[in-house]
Formats: C-alpha cells, sequence, structure tokens
C-alpha cells in the first residue's frame, strides 16, 4: 500500500504514472486560504481518485472546535465534491495534531455517521465514507499482491 500523504503534486503524479494499484492519501483536506502542506488542491484530489484511491479527510480543522462534526462533515464533503463518493474517507493522523482534532476517540464515530447522513448523505455513501472506501482498496491491493507470489 502506497500511502501519498505529505507529498507534492508532482511526486503524486509521479506515483499514480508508475503504479497500477489504488493509492491512499492517509489525511488531508482541500485547500483553502491556508498553504499549509498537507492541504491539497481538487487536482491534487483527482490523481488519487483516478488511480482508484482514497483519500482520508483529515480529522482537523483550523480554528474549529474539536467537536466541530457538522464542520468536518463539510471538509468530507468538499473531498467528495473534487474526488467522488467512492475515493474519500476518513483520514488518520488525529493524534498528531495537538488540539482542534475532531475526533480524539474512535467513541465519537456514531456522531459521525449521523452527520453525514443529516449533512444528506444516502447511508450507503456514509457507509463508504466510513471505511467501505477504505476497505475496497485494501482488499484491491492485497488481491494484487497475493496474484504476483
Amino acid at each position: 500500500m502506497v500511502d501519498v500523504a505529505h507529498a507534492r503534486f508532482e511526486v503524486v503524479k509521479g506515483v499514480v504514472d508508475t503504479t497500477t494499484q489504488p493509492i491512499i492519501l492517509s489525511h488531508s483536506n482541500i485547500m483553502e486560504t491556508s498553504s499549509w502542506a498537507r492541504y491539497i488542491s481538487p487536482a491534487h484530489a483527482r490523481l488519487v481518485a483516478g488511480r482508484g484511491g482514497v483519500i482520508g479527510a483529515m480529522p482537523y480543522i483550523a480554528g474549529r472546535r474539536s467537536d466541530d462534526v457538522p464542520g468536518y462533515v463539510h471538509f468530507v464533503s468538499r473531498l467528495v465534491d473534487a474526488a467522488g463518493i467512492d475515493h474519500v474517507g476518513i483520514g488518520t493522523d488525529m493524534d498528531g495534531i495537538s488540539g482542534g482534532a475532531i475526533f480524539t476517540s474512535y467513541s465519537r464515530w456514531p456522531s459521525l455517521a449521523a452527520a453525514l447522513v443529516d449533512h444528506g448523505y444516502r447511508p450507503d455513501e456514509a457507509a463508504k465514507v466510513l471505511g467501505g472506501n477504505a476497505q475496497r482498496v485494501f482488499q484491491q491491493v492485497a488481491a494484487g499482491a497475493s496474484s504476483r507470489r
């Protein structure tokens, strides 16, 4: 499994041009006004999606309260708008950022499922974001690795 988190656009393009397997970008959000390296452009998101991969919506939103689950769903939706519902998941790094992480415990997971549905996602779409897309990518990469043995 190749994770292109923190990689510049040009690096991701090189990975996409080289591999035949889906890739992941484990934690990021669509760029807004910040130049923070962990944010990506819509074109960057489309590169990952174009290889069949998944982008994890980073569970951190600068300037937001840590309990702002609807605000986090806004960032999930920006990724969905850029990459499509089949290419977005929940990001990692919730314990790697000091202060402001939306999820500091997986015990809050049910609130995210409810917030996605409240935002207008169908239950099957919410299931994709909550783990189905990541599972698909992991299974596809594992199957490809097994077939090469």
